[in-house]
């Protein structure tokens, strides 16, 4: 053992070893930090990639919704045509109530989009009022050619909006 111990200091390999184990030690902590800059370079693109289909998800679940109010809003007008008047009114706040929520949660909307929607629900306060009115007064309301005209219009403002929404979609 003594041997060892001469022959290892007089050939310096305790220097020899201290150098080596200081390049093994420099050359793992720049693997490492290679390391950690792919990793954060992953992370940064799994985050963008996951709002992007956030986004979509978003899109496609405000698009099922303004497709589903379109269709309510046929509904409406078939129910006008048969004077189904006592229902109407309720059926008027839910679609504002679900217009107003769709408004107020969609990042995806434009301002002119969120504007077209306002107006849409403006309509819909004011057919509303006319309904109560004329059911308040006990005659159901005279004109519904011109309450459906109205719901057409706003059905086609929805559908505006909701063409934006799919084009966003499939680009």
């Amino acid at each position: 053992m003594e041997w060892f111990s001469r022959a290892f200091h007089k050939q310096r390999w305790g220097d020899l070893a201290s150098v080596a184990g200081l390049f093994v030690t420099i050359v793992g902590f720049a693997v490492t930090m290679f390391q950690i800059a792919r990793a954060r370079q992953v992370s940064a693109l799994v985050a963008e990639r996951v709002s992007e289909v956030r986004l979509k998800i978003s899109q496609q679940s405000l698009a099922v919704d303004l497709a589903a109010l379109m269709n309510d809003i046929e509904e409406i007008k078939a129910l006008h045509r048969i004077g189904a008047w006592g229902a109407m009114p309720s059926r008027y706040t839910s679609i504002r109530k679900r217009l107003v929520s769709l408004k107020s949660n969609s990042q995806t909307l434009t301002r002119p989009q969120k504007s077209s929607i306002q107006g849409v629900i403006g309509q819909f306060k004011e057919i509303e009022e006319i309904v109560e009115a004329t059911l308040a007064s006990g005659q159901p309301p005279d004109n519904v050619a011109r309450l459906n005209k109205l719901a057409s219009a706003q059905s086609d403002k929805l559908t505006a909006v909701l063409t934006a929404v799919q084009q966003q979609i499939g680009a």
